[in-house]
């Protein structure tokens, strides 16, 4: 079986506070776009094996693929072994939740390769237990989230175009949130005031309200989101975004013509991605 997993942008992102368990409650909207990578999926052997290209990955127990399949088979006592290649073209480290979409496309595979006839609710709750975005990215399309990021409800942008920069060094999302608890005055996005705009339909409105309240954080300890966002804003996109707690920033446009003439510009200088927004079906396609 060959699947796609999407890549996800946080529209907006506000951190609400440290949990008791050491996690986060948050308010956000995610995204899915059209960058994908490639999974083959197959039964093979009598145990777990995974293998990657593109980038270097550990394809042992710490792989989010890996966990996703060992947590399938030992809860449906899943005979033989799975193998799992992954052709990786999402950014790691980046915010774009390529190991969660990566976990939820061997949910999704593995469930139809054994006939599980699991449905939505029940594949995102075992995406929670490989991680918080992980229930996302099974659903794809738009989403109101909330708690950890596994409270879903479900909502339709309008389409729009984005040109995606990465720059060479990442951010630790377990620092980001660490720095982020020091901050005495952290902003708060009007992620709510966003999911409105959204319900009207109204793109201008979306890019107004688009923030995220971990961008500042991890613009001290990588300074290149700073200057590819103000490099995005220069070519005269809608808005311009970290995604998740970085390194990855976007731009928004209303066109592909825009868009593309931003790409042409910015890849010339760094490692960029022309996308578009997908819906919950195309993500399921």
């Amino acid at each position: 079986m060959r699947i796609k997993a999407y890549a996800k942008i946080n529209l907006s992102l506000n951190v609400l506070g440290k949990r008791s368990d050491g996690y986060h409650n948050i308010e956000t909207v995610m995204q899915s776009i059209d960058l994908w990578d490639a999974l083959e999926i197959k039964k093979e052997g009598t145990r777990i094996e995974v293998t990657c290209d593109g980038v270097k990955l550990p394809c042992d127990k710490r792989n989010t693929a890996y966990k996703a399949a060992d947590i399938m088979i030992k809860k449906f006592g899943l005979e033989g072994g799975i193998k799992i290649h992954i052709h990786k073209r999402i950014p790691v480290a980046a915010g774009l939740g390529g190991g969660s979409a990566d976990a939820a496309a061997v949910i999704k595979g593995i469930n139809a390769l054994y006939r599980l006839n699991l449905k939505g609710e029940d594949l995102q709750a075992l995406g929670l237990e490989v991680g918080a975005d992980v229930p996302f990215c099974v659903r794809g399309g738009t989403a109101f989230a909330g708690g950890v990021g596994e409270k879903l409800v479900p909502l339709k942008t309008p389409p729009f175009h984005i040109v995606l920069v990465k720059p060479d060094a990442s951010a630790s999302t377990e620092v980001v949130y660490q720095l982020y608890d020091q901050l005495v005055d952290p902003l708060h996005p009007d992620v709510l005031g966003q999911v409105k705009a959204i319900q009207d339909g109204d793109l201008k409105r979306i890019c107004e309200l688009a923030s995220n309240g971990l961008e500042a954080v991890t613009m001290k300890i990588c300074p290149k989101v700073k200057e590819i966002k103000e490099a995005l804003m220069d070519t005269g996109c809608e808005t311009a975004l970290m995604s998740g707690s970085g390194t990855a920033v976007y731009g928004v446009y209303m066109d592909e013509k825009s868009a593309r003439k931003a790409y042409e510009a910015l890849s010339r200088v760094y490692t960029a991605f022309l996308a578009k927004t997908i819906d919950e079906e195309s993500a399921n396609g």
